[in-house]
């Protein structure tokens, strides 16, 4: 090794080492109850999951002295002795670790369902909370969504299907003061293979 050009094979081999570090976490949890004891076809539901993913370095880095020999040469260009320069200093092993990046995520959903058929009718009500966060290693970097949402559904006997959703959801990363906006969604459906003058096709 001289000032000009480094020994690739002492970078490798005589600066110490490092170990790559990844932990992972996914935790999930889902709680149901039946509520029909108070309202016949009422229902409740509660979902947390969290994952948390990093990944770090450990390091052990140390320093080398190096020796750079310059050859010393007569008139006649015979080697006749030579000047040994030595630079920098062997030193023992330093510790340091660091994130390498982390991602937090926490999702959190409430739901009430409401189920009832009436002769030829059936009913499906459901009122929905959820809640998601995301945490980034580093400054500005979490994110909030929140979304409270309404849905109705309606069949007659199975064939004629209908289903109203109202979405009222926001973001963090939306503007102050335009966080959240209202999303109405409509739906229908005739389920063809349920009429009577399907019963006979194959």
């Amino acid at each position: 090794q001289s000032q000009m050009y480094v020994n690739p094979l002492a970078n490798k081999t005589a600066q110490g080492y490092s170990v790559l570090q990844q932990r992972t976490l996914f935790a999930d949890l889902t709680l149901s109850q039946d509520l029909s004891m108070f309202v016949p076809g009422l229902s409740a539901e509660l979902m947390i999951s969290h994952d948390n993913s990093a990944e770090y370095n450990d390091t052990k880095s140390r320093e080398y002295g190096y020796a750079y020999i310059t050859p010393q040469r007569d008139e006649n260009g015979v080697v006749t002795d030579s000047l040994v320069s030595r630079y920098g200093n062997d030193t023992g092993l330093s510790f340091g670790s660091g994130l390498s990046w982390q991602v937090m995520r926490t999702t959190v959903r409430g739901k009430l369902n409401y189920t009832h058929d009436f002769g030829d009718h059936g009913l499906n009500v459901a009122a929905i909370y959820s809640q998601d966060k995301g945490i980034y290693l580093g400054a500005n970097n979490t994110y909030m969504r929140r979304s409270l949402i309404a849905n109705v559904g309606y069949n007659y006997k199975g064939r004629y299907l209908a289903d109203l959703a109202l979405s009222y959801s926001g973001s963090s990363l939306m503007p102050k003061g335009d966080k959240y906006r209202l999303y109405p969604a409509f739906s229908a459906a005739w389920m063809i293979s349920n009429e009577g003058f399907m019963k006979s096709v194959k």
